[in-house]
């Protein structure tokens, strides 16, 4: 029952902190004069450094030290790299057909240089850092792997506070949290973000988002082809995932029972 209430402190302590920094680093922004594409990228640097500091603190203070984020060369894996792009593509087709049932985008995005290195850079490598690094590991010291996946993605995908955008920045950070946990390392995560933000923002930018798929097809038999593939994709990857969370989970166990032993 404890880890239960610790998990569920840690999530609303995580999303005061987020909405406290955004609201600080908004008022900061108006009394700096922060305006334009660079105002817009040094207000997202305050509020997420902002959320990243007292995570921090927090984590610190309530658990007695800081888990570190992990990173090392096997991040480096353009194999990894390769299926990572396919499956986000794969998930976006998937759930391109709900895009008819759901409100349209709309959020508003500058075209300027700075504005696109904020979206396709900066925040890939930020929202990492904070999702799959301090918040993944603050649910670690009270919940198993596979939880804290799913507790931290959904948080992930709510932030973004647009419904046609909140089931597949779910799965994207399920996928995330597949591949830091399977490389142990950040920086596989932050190359499939950029990735998926560069392929989102060219979308955005060109128009193209939000039209069906069929109408860049041309051919109800193809369409169906690259539909049914995609979906079976995210379905074996779902099952890969689950699978490597399990594996996670009894092996933190054993570790767990090695040190009551001892």
């Amino acid at each position: 029952m404890k880890r239960v209430v610790n998990t569920v402190q840690s999530i609303l302590i995580f999303v005061v902190i987020f909405i406290a920094s955004q609201i600080v680093a908004s008022l900061l922004g108006s009394a700096l004069h922060f305006n334009g594409d660079v105002g817009f990228m040094l207000s997202y640097l305050l509020s997420m450094g902002l959320v990243y500091l007292f995570v921090t603190l927090y984590e610190r203070t309530e658990y007695g030290n800081v888990r570190l984020i992990k990173s090392s060369s096997k991040g480096l894996d353009p194999l990894a790299l390769f299926v990572g792009v396919i499956l986000l593509l794969a998930i976006s087709i998937t759930l391109w057909p709900l895009e008819n049932y759901m409100p349209s985008d709309s959020r508003v995005f500058g075209d300027g240089a700075w504005t696109l290195i904020t979206i396709v850079v900066i925040s890939p490598i930020i929202e990492e850092i904070i999702f799959r690094g301090r918040f993944y590991n603050l649910l670690t010291h009270s919940t198993s792997p596979f939880l804290a996946a799913v507790l931290s993605s959904l948080v992930f995908a709510t932030i973004h506070l647009e419904p046609i955008i909140i089931i597949g920045g779910f799965l994207s950070g399920m996928l995330f949290s597949y591949m830091y946990l399977l490389k142990r390392s950040i920086i596989l995560p932050i190359m499939l973000h950029i990735c998926n933000n560069t392929i989102a923002y060219a979308l955005h930018i060109l128009s193209y988002a939000g039209k069906p798929l069929m109408e860049y097809i041309g051919s109800e038999h193809y369409y169906l082809s690259i539909y049914l593939t995609s979906l079976l994709l995210v379905l074996v990857f779902v099952g890969l995932m689950i699978m490597r969370f399990m594996k996670e989970k009894r092996a933190m166990a054993k570790r767990e029972q090695r040190e009551v032993s001892n």
